[in-house]
């Protein structure tokens, strides 16, 4: 019995181990070299949307949108309208550009087979005279772990919008970037 119940732990903390290993993630970034984000707390925010031109049942871009404002306004940024007189204020839009809802069955084959793959691309314009500040590309995917990686399609959009959201953080000071980390 106690046998039975070791060999299942074990393998419990081997697939889940696999589960993580099958995760990948990544940020690509321009920034405009005079762009300086620090001090900004005014965000005239944009739902994101949808450019893959497909319709998933999973509503990718709302769970994109929802992650992203969430991340952002708790970190203390404040949501203005459109077009306000506010001053400073940086422009977020963002838009999915790629999206793949994967299998669960693939991904206990692994290898990439089924992967739950998310791209988001985000533009940061300045909100007062319309350039650009910034463009970037939050990619998140998961490519591995069989039964523990069911509901990645719901996981891998709001995980590529903190991405994003972190970044953005970052770049107006309200988070240490992970090299500034203690």
């Amino acid at each position: 019995m106690i046998r039975t119940l070791f060999r299942l732990l074990l393998l419990t903390a081997l697939l889940n181990g696999v589960a993580n290993a099958g995760i990948n993630d990544g940020l690509v970034e321009w920034l405009a070299q005079d762009a300086n984000f620090l001090g900004v707390r005014q965000v005239e925010f944009h739902p994101v949307l949808d450019d893959t031109g497909k319709h998933f049942d999973s509503d990718a871009a709302g769970k994109a949108t929802q992650a992203l404002q969430q991340k952002l306004t708790q970190a203390g940024m404040t949501m203005v309208d459109p077009g306000g007189p506010v001053p400073q204020r940086i422009v977020v839009k963002t838009h999915l550009v790629f999206y793949q809802p994967g299998s669960v069955g693939g991904r206990w084959v692994g290898f990439g087979g089924g992967a739950a793959v998310c791209i988001l691309r985000t533009r940061l314009t300045d909100g007062n005279s319309d350039r650009l500040m910034g463009d970037l590309i939050g990619a998140y995917q998961v490519q591995a772990g069989g039964l523990f990686s069911a509901g990645a399609e719901k996981r891998v959009p709001a995980a590529a919008a903190e991405l994003l959201a972190n970044r953005i953080l970052q770049l107006v000071g309200l988070e240490k970037a992970d090299y500034e980390a203690e």
